[in-house]
């Protein structure tokens, strides 16, 4: 076998994808530690705010414009449905379906933002800790 320390090897360590999924993780742990209280994910809040933001889109526009695949997408959807934080607002056709905050979604978002807040100040921390940039 070859010696994993020949120079060969030894560049995988500076691998780019790896160290941008590896932060992509550590921010991600960071914003579902900081959201755990409401019981929500750093994904589902993500798709919380973009709804509240965004206006009323179809699922195809919701997943091109957060760069989820619509599988992905569906299932957090299934599961703020289930938790009745969103609604439907077009059954007709599922692929154009839309769908709108509910009441406990805009209270629970309202209670999330100054936990996301909280994570938006310390992520800063948490990159120069774990040697990665925040952009």
């Amino acid at each position: 076998m070859t010696q994993t320390s020949s120079f060969k090897f030894r560049q995988l360590k500076n691998c780019k994808c790896f160290k941008v999924r590896r932060a992509s993780r550590l921010t991600t742990q960071l914003y579902d530690r900081k959201l755990k209280p409401l019981g929500l994910k750093i994904t589902q809040f993500s798709i919380l705010s973009f709804i509240a933001t965004s206006g009323k889109k179809n699922l195809v526009a919701l997943a091109e414009e957060l760069f989820m695949d619509r599988t992905t997408l569906t299932r957090g959807l299934n599961i703020l449905m289930k938790r009745k934080l969103i609604r439907n607002i077009n059954n007709k056709d599922l692929r154009k379906r839309v769908v709108v905050l509910t009441n406990d979604g805009e209270e629970i978002l309202e209670k999330a933002i100054p936990l996301w807040l909280e994570a938006e100040e310390e992520v800063f921390d948490e990159s120069k800790k774990n040697n990665f940039s925040v952009i």
